[in-house]
């Protein structure tokens, strides 16, 4: 079998997809141009890490650049989104003197509800269009998180990222800069899609695949990175299938009671049958 050396060590392929039947999957889902040909790539190739269980795919330039971006965010409404699930349990873990980056912040929609809750935050984005086009007060940096940690080590309380991961060629170097970021007894925030969701397992959707998503986290992938890179992990939440309590702060449900004791019930049923949300996050700690 083929062997690699990927972010956290030895991993095994496990996957192969032609890169033909990926192209065509982008065209359909939004009419996107991706041209596997002009990076000379025949297949794209899913290994999985022998020490941690993270799978991710190869070869490494298969991995969206900022113009594959910018074009997701034209062809797809609300690529950024303006409420992501992941915010409601997140914004509940802040505190009024924390210090909080985000890496990855798109426009800044997460950062301006945190406007208000924390003492100071900023953003990190390597897209200039998602900058110049910021929905939130606090300052938007266009920097790599590797220069930032080098730059300002240990000067955060919280560091978030969010659906941000799965996106990097190298996730081993990104958890280790984000904690370098972090200040003693901070909180490092990161939310991911959930390969055990039936849609994404069943390899459905393209966004979930190159150049879009490099890699897969499950939960018990998480516990073996955060033992390897020697924190805690201190808290797990899981997106419901059919979401719900998920709305902005400030904003009321147009639901009736019936229809959010139906909602509730729906995800009750769907917890007990094994179903997963779309999404994870944990936190981890020192």
């Amino acid at each position: 079998m083929q062997v690699t050396e990927g972010p956290f060590g030895p991993a095994r392929l496990r996957e192969q997809i032609p890169a033909g039947t990926v192209e065509a999957m982008y065209r359909r889902k939004c009419d996107a141009t991706v041209d596997f040909s002009a990076l000379a790539v025949e297949t794209l190739d899913l290994y999985e890490c022998e020490r941690t269980g993270t799978r991710f795919w190869r070869p490494e330039r298969l991995a969206g650049d900022e113009a594959f971006y910018q074009q997701l965010s034209r062809k797809w409404p609300n690529y950024y989104h303006d409420w992501r699930w992941e915010y409601g349990p997140a914004l509940k873990q802040l505190r009024p003197t924390d210090r909080l980056l985000e890496v990855g912040c798109g426009r800044g929609t997460f950062l301006r509800h945190t406007q208000g809750r924390v003492r100071e935050a900023a953003g990190l984005e390597l897209n200039r269009e998602a900058i110049a086009d910021k929905v939130t007060d606090w300052p938007v940096l266009c920097m790599d998180i590797a220069s930032l940690a080098a730059a300002k080590p240990a000067s955060y309380d919280v560091v978030c990222s969010y659906q941000v991961l799965e996106h990097v060629v190298d996730p081993a170097g990104f958890l280790r800069d984000c904690l370098a970021c972090l200040r003693p007894g901070g909180r490092l925030i990161v939310s991911t899609p959930d390969p055990e969701n039936d849609i994404l397992r069943a390899r459905e959707d393209a966004f979930d695949l190159p150049p879009h998503h490099m890699n897969h986290f499950t939960l018990d992938s998480y516990r073996r990175i955060a033992e390897l890179l020697g924190v805690r992990l201190l808290n797990v939440a899981r997106a419901p299938v059919d979401p719900w309590g998920t709305r902005p702060p400030g904003t009321r449900s147009t639901d009736g009671l019936k229809a959010t004791w139906r909602r509730n019930a729906r995800n009750l049923v769907n917890r007990m049958r094994g179903k997963r949300g779309p999404t994870l996050m944990v936190t981890l700690g020192a």
